[in-house]
């Protein structure tokens, strides 16, 4: 009882914390993710947008140039001015030679190809002992369309790291872009050791791999080489971009730990909820054990010993409460009644098995499969055959069909299913019941039925009216005898 007590006070709270906890981290995931995500947009957008500035600065500039060549100088001047971020700006003719401006120095290579074909592109990062940079081209055009040269600029990306430093990040959180090679161009926050260094970060970084190798964004939960588990979002910024070959990605991490501490406090709460009312339900079951468990326990034994047939037990009634004692003597009436039931019941069922043994009739009955269940002595005698070697067995079994015999096992078997009533008296003749024939033999069938009225089985009777068949016609003689007798009288 107290372990049901303890059961029923802490399974509801259990019950209702799990689901509070489940709640808990489905929510914290989703905020989680939906928080960072939301933060590596803002972030590829306002990448997104400085280099978009950028490039407008450089097609202002390229047009000046194809209108007025000789506002190149001031224009260039200008844009160094304006746009810290560019650190050589060339003008280049459509060979792709150096016409103004400075040259981009080495290391930097200038693709034709890519320039022609669409109208201007960003190359891939170019990495510096101490620095990060692209190169930026756009078209120049005349008015009628005509190209007239490139406009070439380096730009810095020190603006990039400078931009992920100042993000808010949570505990452990970790930022990184990656080019489109998977190499690391900016990063802020503490980075695993997976992510140091210039080289591609491809098979080493599950996010990183992620990101590269779709155009949308997404997240996932992996495990670094120590075992701790990170859960990452990733953006790709390539569809973000209207420049040619920006192609880089944001990965935003965090331990699964730190992300869902606040889960990890939920769940720790309610166990310490659940752990407080265990131990209040303890108590009270253990007070409430003396005066209503025990009681219960000694009235639980005397329902065993009702439910085990030992109805002449010596019952005990209880004083324990006023809900308990009228239990208890309930109890004792249904036992009480029970007691002169069974009785009532074995003396009907004793006078009903003598009266179907004293009855001179053979007295056969079947269920509704056909299988004898009561067999009496005057069907014993009939058939010879006792009691054991009938019961319990199917009647085409028991009493088999012999050639000769009168067929009596269809209009058996059609009486379980229809119901129709079976009266027959045969002369000198044999029956699967007999074992031997018979002078005349009566046999009569009802159907038995339940409380429903649906047939239920058969009870068969069967009387051997050899010996009064023979009655019969001694009588008849006799009479012929005493006619003939009073004839030669009267003669």
């Amino acid at each position: 009882m107290m372990g049901l007590l303890a059961l029923a006070a802490v399974c509801p709270t259990v019950l209702l914390g799990a689901l509070a906890i489940e709640s808990a981290r489905r929510d914290v995931r989703r905020e989680v993710i939906r928080g960072n995500l939301a933060l590596i947009r803002s972030i590829g957008q306002q990448l997104n947008t400085t280099l978009q500035d950028t490039r407008r600065a450089l097609l202002v500039a390229a047009a000046a140039w194809s209108e007025e060549p000789a506002r190149v100088d001031s224009v260039l001047r200008r844009l160094r001015d304006e746009f810290s971020l560019l650190r050589t700006v060339a003008l280049l003719d459509r060979q792709g030679r150096t016409v103004g401006g400075n040259p981009l120095g080495p290391g930097v290579d200038f693709s034709l190809d890519l320039a022609n074909s669409y109208g201007g592109y960003v190359s891939d990062v170019l990495f510096r002992p101490q620095s990060r940079r692209v190169l930026l081209v756009v078209q120049a055009r005349d008015r009628r369309g005509a190209l007239v040269g490139f406009i070439a600029a380096v730009v810095d990306l020190g603006f990039v790291g400078r931009r992920l430093g100042e993000t808010r990040l949570g505990p452990g959180a970790s930022l990184l872009l990656v080019d489109g090679h998977g190499r690391q161009v900016a990063a802020a926050g503490p980075q695993p050791a997976t992510t140091a260094g210039d080289r591609s970060l491809r098979g080493e970084h599950p996010g990183v791999d992620r990101a590269l190798a779709t155009h949308t964004e997404g997240q996932l939960i992996f495990a670094d080489p120590s075992g701790r588990q990170w859960i990452a979002v990733y953006r790709n910024l390539s569809l973000m971009s209207e420049v040619r070959g920006v192609r880089w990605s944001v990965v935003l991490q965090q331990p699964t730990d730190q992300a869902f501490a606040l889960a990890r406090k939920a769940t720790r709460d309610t166990l310490l909820v659940a752990a407080f009312v265990l131990l209040v339900a303890l108590g009270a079951g253990a007070m409430m054990a003396r005066r209503i468990t025990r009681p219960l326990g000694r009235l639980v034994e005397q329902t065993q010993q009702v439910a085990a047939g030992r109805l002449d037990a010596p019952l005990v009634i209880e004083r324990a409460g006023a809900e308990l004692a009228l239990l208890s003597q309930s109890f004792a009436r249904m036992v009480q009644n029970l007691r002169e039931n069974r009785d009532h019941l074995y003396a009907l069922t004793e006078f009903r098995r003598n009266l179907v043994q004293s009855i001179p009739v053979g007295v056969l009955s079947l269920d509704r499969h056909g299988v004898i269940r009561a067999v009496n002595a005057a069907q014993e005698r009939l058939s010879q055959r006792s009691a054991a070697e009938l019961l319990d067995r199917p009647l085409a079994q028991a009493f088999p069909q012999r050639p000769g015999d009168h067929p009596l096992h269809a209009p058996l078997q059609q009486l379980l299913g229809s119901g129709d009533p079976i009266d027959l008296t045969l002369d000198n003749r044999s029956t699967a019941f007999t074992p031997r024939p018979c002078l005349r033999y009566r046999i009569r069938a009802a159907p038995l039925r339940d409380r429903q009225g649906a047939i239920d089985g058969a009870v068969v009777l069967q009387e051997d009216l050899g010996e009064r068949a023979r009655l019969e016609q001694q009588l008849i003689r006799s009479e012929k005898l005493s006619s003939v007798g009073v004839l030669a009288a009267g003669v």
